[in-house]
């Protein structure tokens, strides 16, 4: 178990098992402090998709060096961060050619440490599941329905290979939503029962969409209503009626910090500025955090009375 007291509550992880409890209670003299890290290691990517948020291509950048990523994961590890998040551009194409290490041995390297450690991959190239040790925590991202096929294969590979199904992001377009859910309903069958929903954002190459493939909050809620598992988890950068959280989501306050593959901490992954590391410790993170820009929907839990207290608690 891991444990942060925060402003707004004390809060008990489990990791391996997502498992988040919280008290919510009003701690004045409490300290923000990140428990979830995002690294991106590289913006290379073979995809190249139109909807990208982080402009990520074949001909991008890798600057993390094997050192530096597992002495920052170490770093946090030791501060009681409760999650770290392996992301790109595509983590698979990660390498240190100066260190003759790729991916795997990278994900060998942080296997030992005692926080979750995860990947989101787009399984391109293709993953090999032998080589992805047990303790680290694979999400596979489904970035259109017409690539179900192709995902459902890679779960299958993973069950045989790990005796476990990965966790599933799914990316949610505007006008798309009952294609979405016949997608959904076809993970479901396979096994899947961990989803993300993450709706499109105009940032990065989708910027040139405008809000023409934002889904709509009818839309968002009609998707969350009828989705075949019902713990569904919605990206924190957006709110419904009556939405539960866990907290660990995309763009989630102060709790939360991304570095991206330019080394630079910001608070979420679609803010264009940040600071750069230096250290690769987490004392780093710390001192940059009340000096990140922070967007519109990010937004600290707050109340005043008890009564706010109760209501907030009743729809955890």
């Amino acid at each position: 178990m891991r444990f942060a007291h925060l402003p707004f509550g004390d809060w008990y992880y489990f990791p391996r098992k997502a498992l988040n409890i919280v008290k919510l209670v009003h701690n004045p003299n409490a300290s923000w402090k990140p428990v979830h890290v995002s690294i991106a290691l590289t913006s290379q990517c073979e995809k190249g998709c139109d909807f990208c948020y982080a402009e990520s291509g074949r001909d991008g950048e890798t600057l993390w060096k094997l050192e530096n990523v597992v002495k920052m994961v170490e770093s946090c590890d030791q501060n009681g961060v409760f999650a770290v998040t392996l992301g790109g551009g595509e983590p698979i194409l990660w390498n240190d050619r100066s260190a003759k290490a790729d991916f795997y041995d990278l994900l060998n390297e942080l296997s030992v440490f005692s926080c979750d450690i995860s990947f989101t991959t787009s399984a391109v190239p293709m993953i090999d599941w032998r080589k992805v040790p047990h303790a680290i925590l694979p999400r596979l991202s489904l970035h259109h329905h017409q690539e179900i096929d192709f995902i459902i294969s890679e779960v299958k590979k993973a069950s045989e290979c790990r005796g476990s199904i990965p966790a599933i992001n799914l990316l949610v377009r505007n006008g798309e939503i009952d294609d979405l859910l016949v997608a959904a309903d076809r993970l479901a069958e396979a096994g899947v029962n961990d989803y993300l929903l993450l709706p499109l954002r105009p940032t990065g190459r989708a910027s040139g969409f405008g809000s023409a493939l934002i889904p709509t909050e009818d839309e968002l809620g009609q998707l969350v209503q009828l989705f075949p598992v019902q713990n569904v988890k919605l990206s924190s950068c957006y709110r419904l009626e009556n939405q539960k959280d866990t907290f660990l989501g995309c763009g989630a306050a102060n709790w939360f910090v991304s570095i991206d593959e330019k080394l630079c901490i910001k608070s979420c992954s679609f803010i264009k500025t940040g600071i750069i590391l230096s250290d690769f410790d987490y004392r780093e993170i710390l001192k940059a955090l009340p000096l990140l820009d922070h967007l519109e929907c990010c937004s600290s839990i707050k109340y005043e009375t008890e009564s706010e207290k109760k209501d907030y608690n009743s729809k955890m």
